[in-house]
């Protein structure tokens, strides 16, 4: 009796677990299904959103307006689900609209600002004195002119009481205080007075258009490559006038051009922003200068220059050694005026020395600038520098300049003063 009385839960139990189980597996599966649903729609939304952004909602409405868009859809897809909740959570919807409404309100009037005294140029102007002073004088200084957003950076255009015309992008100043136009200048003087007959000339980054406007009276082929087109179209609209007439203008990636063009140059001279970011940092290392030597015609001469006075001495080095490994013969140019560093780079040997270089830059210069600049480094003593093991390469693999940029800018630890620095 016993054991029929064990045995009739027993044969309940053994019937219905397989169907218990059975649910429960629906359940976890139907859970899976949802769970895989929820991440394959949060990937894809992920994906057009980033496209949508970098290709399409920067470009056409700004980063004021492409903000508004995003808000408005996260608050469209909000109302939705309030809509389709239960009645308790309804009740949340006239208060989600009132505490919306005035946002956009506010975000409509706002006004973008921005300031030259900022992460990137700080360490320049600052000098001890007070930031909101010094900011006080920037704005009596400098009136807008140009505004427009690009996913590559925001173009921003100032017209100088001298009647002079800065151009700051995402944050950058990239041309032209007084201090600066020294070193632009020689960006073009110097290559071409080292080159005994140059005929084409690539300009690498435009900027407020110095470094092009010098190298356009001495040379007639000249191409320009430059990423965002805002600044082409910033110093068309309020640059020299006519400078960038009969000039070929390439907007694209410097390294994506000279991978792909055919074309060679006599003299290619780069100027592009601060190396903070990956598609800057990466004009800067080994395998970039190798495809640029590679472009050279006969006796080519590469410029670059070198942000002195964001960089530490064993920044210099390791960049003296990664250009040097390229290019058997370089000079290495400073200006101490604004704390520039120019390098000219060939893979054959120079024909003319340095006394004859300042000779053929004051021929070219015309008396036109003043322009004060000194003699670094030798040939000689650059392939000292590349022969010495002990010191780093830049390359693509370990890109050391991108992050030690970075670190000087955040630290502000440089030491500026002209005794300290070689």
């Amino acid at each position: 009796m016993c054991a029929l009385v064990m045995l009739v839960p027993t044969t309940l139990m053994g019937a219905t677990f397989p169907l218990v189980a059975r649910k429960v597996t629906s359940n976890l599966n139907e859970m899976g299904r949802k769970v895989g649903d929820a991440y394959s729609l949060n990937t894809i939304g992920a994906v057009i959103g980033s496209l949508a952004v970098g290709f399409f909602l920067i470009p056409s409405f700004g980063i004021k307006g492409a903000t508004a868009f995003a808000a408005s859809l996260n608050l469209l897809v909000a109302i939705t689900m309030i809509l389709f909740s239960g009645k308790a959570i309804k009740k949340l919807l006239p208060i989600a609209i009132l505490v919306f409404l005035p946002a956009v309100a506010w975000e409509s009037s706002a006004q973008l600002e921005t300031s030259l005294l900022n992460f990137y140029y700080a360490n320049r102007e600052l000098d001890g004195k007070p930031y909101k002073a010094i900011l006080a004088i920037k704005k009596r200084e400098l009136k807008p002119i140009f505004y427009e957003e690009y996913p590559q950076g925001a173009v921003r255009g100032y017209r100088k009481d001298d009647g002079s015309f800065l151009l700051q992008v995402g944050g950058k100043i990239e041309g032209t205080s007084l201090l600066d136009v020294p070193n632009t200048v020689l960006l073009a003087y110097l290559p071409i007075a080292s080159h005994p007959e140059p005929k084409r000339f690539l300009n690498i980054g435009l900027g407020a258009g110095i470094t092009l406007g010098a190298a356009k009276e001495q040379i007639q082929d000249i191409d320009l490559v430059e990423i965002n087109p805002g600044v082409v179209k910033a110093v068309a609209a309020h640059g020299r006038p006519g400078l960038l007439d009969g000039v070929n203008i390439i907007v694209n990636d410097a390294r994506n051009y000279l991978l792909t063009t055919e074309k060679k140059y006599d003299i290619i001279s780069s100027e592009p922003s601060y190396p903070t970011e990956f598609e800057v940092a990466s004009l800067f290392t080994r395998q970039y200068f190798a495809i640029a030597a590679r472009k050279l015609s006969r006796n080519g001469i590469y410029c670059q220059w070198l942000p002195y006075y964001i960089l530490t001495n064993d920044d210099v080095t390791m960049m003296i050694k990664t250009f040097g490994s390229v290019f058997p013969y370089v000079y290495l140019w400073k200006v101490p005026a604004s704390m520039d560093l120019i390098m000219l780079g060939s893979r054959e040997p120079f024909l003319f020395g340095d006394e004859q270089v300042r000779d053929r830059v004051g021929r070219l210069n015309a008396s036109q600038y003043t322009l004060d600049y000194v003699l670094s480094r030798t040939p000689r003593q650059v392939e000292e520098i590349v022969g010495r093991p002990d010191i780093p390469i830049n390359t693509d693999e370990h890109s050391i300049l991108e992050f030690r940029v970075v670190n000087n800018l955040l630290m502000g630890d440089l030491s500026l003063a002209e005794g300290n620095r070689k």
